[in-house]
Formats: C-alpha cells, structure tokens, sequence
C-alpha cells in the first residue's frame, strides 16, 4: 500500500521534470527542441497521473476505514474491501 511518504517522492519527480522543462525552455538559444520538450511534457503528466493515483488509493483506504469505524459493523477484526470499489459496500449473503 502506498503511503504518504511514497506521495511526497512522487510529487517530487513531478517537480523535478517540470524543472528540467522549465531549464529546457530557458536555456534554448533559439533553437527549440520539440521533441525533447514533447517528451518531457508527456513525462510530467504521466508522473502527474502517478501522483492523483496516489492520493486516490489513499483516500478510498482511509474512507473505508472510516466506514468500518463508524458504521454498522461492531466487529473490530480488520477486513479487506479493495474490490469493493470506493465507499460502496455489500453485504455478503450467507
């Protein structure tokens, strides 16, 4: 499971390829290289994608903990729900 320290390295991938655009654009002399920065550009949204995945998994982990504290269930014994697709949660028929 990812965590919040995972988070951080992530955004800062993000951060250092939006340096090395920003370095690529600065120091051109007038010859652009298109190619070089369509690249970097696809590598900041890519790690950018990484990032908001991050944050996404985070939060539906803590949401469901969050509902097993404070939902019907009296049992403290720990549950796994990943397949369980965000907050929406089913009873299985027994």
């Amino acid at each position: 499971m990812a965590s919040v320290k995972d988070a951080q390295q992530l955004v800062q991938h993000v951060e250092s390829a939006v340096s090395e655009l920003k370095e690529t654009l600065r120091s051109n002399d007038g010859n652009l290289d298109f190619e070089r920065i369509a690249r970097l550009a696809d590598e900041i949204a890519e790690r950018a994608d990484a990032v908001a995945e991050t944050f996404s998994s985070l939060n539906e982990v803590l949401i469901g903990r969050i509902d097993e504290i404070t939902g019907s269930r009296s049992s403290s014994s720990p549950s796994r729900s990943s397949s369980s697709g965000g907050r929406k949660r089913t009873k299985a028929a027994s």
